[in-house]
C-alpha cells in the first residue's frame, strides 16, 4: 500500500517535504523583502533572477501565498523571454493568471499581461502583442500611481506597431517621449529606433 502511495506521488508531481514541511514565517519574511527587491530593480539580470525565483517559489508555495506565487511567475516570465526560452516564459505568465485571485494587488495581474507581451515580442506575433497590451491596459484605472508596468504595456504595444507598420512616425516619437527612464523596454525601443 505504501508503494501504491508514494507511486502515485511521483506520478502527480507531489513533493512529500512540501507536504510536511511548512515555510516558516522568517523564510516567507525573506522570501517576501526578496521579491520586493527584484519587483523594484527593473534592471534585474535574467539568469540571477531565475536562480533567485527557484527558492522563493518553494517558500510561497509551502505558505501558500498565491499573490506572491503570482508575482514571482510574472517576474520570471520576463527572465525566461529575456534569455529566450519562450516555453518556460509562457509556463510562468500562465501561472500567473491561474494562481491570481481577485484578493491580490491588480498591479500583479498587469504583469501577467506585461509578462506574455514580452513573449509574443520575442515570437514576432505583433498582432497578439497589440490584444494582450490592449486586455492589460483596459485594466487600468485612472487615478492609479503611475507604475513601470502600465509603461511597459505602452511601449510593448508601440514596438508591436512599429513592426507592423501601424505607428505613425508622430506617434512613435510621442510614445518614446512617455517613457519613464530605467524601465525594461526601453532599451528595445532604441534598438527598435537605430534599425530603421
Amino acid at each position: 500500500m505504501r508503494l501504491i502511495v508514494a507511486l502515485a506521488a511521483i506520478a502527480f508531481g507531489v513533493s512529500g517535504a512540501a507536504q510536511t514541511r511548512p515555510s516558516s514565517p522568517i523564510a516567507q519574511a525573506k522570501a517576501k523583502a526578496k521579491l520586493d527587491s527584484l519587483v523594484a530593480d527593473p534592471r534585474r539580470d535574467a539568469k540571477e533572477t531565475i536562480a533567485e525565483t527557484d527558492t522563493l517559489l518553494g517558500v510561497f508555495k509551502a505558505a501558500n501565498a498565491l499573490c506572491d506565487l503570482a508575482e514571482t511567475n510574472g517576474i520570471r516570465s520576463t527572465s525566461y523571454s529575456d534569455l529566450g526560452v519562450y516555453d518556460s516564459a509562457m509556463a510562468c505568465a500562465h501561472r500567473v493568471f491561474r494562481v491570481w485571485t481577485p484578493g491580490c494587488d491588480s498591479a500583479i495581474l498587469l504583469r501577467g499581461y506585461v509578462a506574455l507581451s514580452r513573449l509574443y515580442i520575442g515570437l514576432g506575433d505583433n498582432h497578439a502583442v497589440d490584444s494582450i497590451c490592449n486586455t492589460g491596459l483596459a485594466l487600468w484605472r485612472n487615478g492609479w500611481a503611475a507604475t513601470n508596468l502600465r509603461n511597459s504595456l505602452l511601449t510593448n504595444k508601440a514596438i508591436a506597431a512599429a513592426h507592423m507598420g501601424t505607428c505613425p512616425e508622430r506617434q512613435q516619437v510621442s510614445a518614446s517621449s512617455a517613457i519613464t527612464p530605467g524601465f525594461r523596454g526601453t532599451s528595445k525601443l532604441n534598438r527598435m529606433r537605430t534599425r530603421t
